[in-house]
């Protein structure tokens, strides 16, 4: 008697830990495939950041159902706040490199010392944004010099 409920207790423990470790690997998997296709750019800022507010809702659930603990929780919240934080980021720098290119369009020109302090931040950030937008801002950089720069302009 003692045989068999020790067998039903392991074997039900296997079960349990097996599908708790699936779960635990389907929310790493789903919040760094969301990462992965807005670095990609497959995803706008916006999208991700939903889809990983959706994702925190199934933990929070998971949490009070008693499918994840306290502490499993925590770690999923704070690997999709370093997400949505990193998306944030990306999302304000290009907002704030779009600005300071509006800036020095007002007068249609580019001058060599705007192009320079272009150039400049570009550099600052370089490793704080995925490298897909760090070359995409880099080609605008250069379409815009290309455009209205002040070498191109005849007085």
């Amino acid at each position: 008697m003692a045989a068999s409920f020790a067998i039903v207790t392991a074997l039900f423990s296997a079960y349990y830990v097996k599908k708790r470790k699936k779960l635990i690997n389907k929310y790493l998997s789903e919040s760094e495939n969301i990462y992965q296709k807005y670095v990609a750019s497959h995803l706008h800022s916006g999208e991700a950041l939903e889809e990983l507010i959706t994702l925190k809702k199934e933990i929070d659930q998971d949490a009070k159902n008693g499918k994840i603990n306290y502490a499993e929780a925590i770690f999923f919240y704070n690997s999709i706040r370093d997400r949505t934080q990193a998306i944030e980021i990306t999302r304000n720098i290009n907002q704030s490199f779009m600005q300071l290119v509006e800036t020095f369009l007002e007068d249609n020109v580019i001058s060599k010392s705007e192009h320079k302090k272009l150039n400049s931040f570009l550099e600052k950030i370089k490793f704080k944004i995925p490298k897909d937008d760090y070359n995409r801002l880099k080609a605008e950089v250069k379409k815009v010099w290309d455009e209205h720069g002040e070498k191109n302009k005849f007085f």
